[in-house]
């Protein structure tokens, strides 16, 4: 139902990779699913091969969008190819891949 557990100082964290169908509604009905994307896979969950943005704007929305123009150009500058989606109400995340 999970992958295996381990040790992270004084937290003790199991990852469930939601095996089959049942697990996931489980998981569903207990209101532990997000919509957030993981930066890592199964195999490799301690490197990660995504890089995730989140901007969300602490007062003024302008700013954010400011802000998500340059980080956009420098991500193209380095030859990353990344995607933007909104995030909530007035945010941004951008999502950058690896590989």
């Amino acid at each position: 139902m999970g992958s295996p557990s381990r040790d992270e100082g004084s937290r003790y964290i199991t990852y469930h990779d939601g095996a089959n169908r049942d697990h996931l509604l489980h998981y569903a009905q207990l209101c532990t699913t997000t919509l957030h994307t993981w930066a890592t896979t199964a195999d490799a969950p301690d490197c990660s091969d995504m890089l995730v943005l989140d901007l969300d704007p602490f007062k003024v929305f302008a700013t954010v969008q400011q802000v998500a123009v340059v980080v956009k150009e420098v991500l193209d500058e380095l030859s990353l190819c990344s995607y933007v989606k909104t995030s909530g109400a007035t945010g941004y995340t951008f999502l950058c891949r690896f590989w």
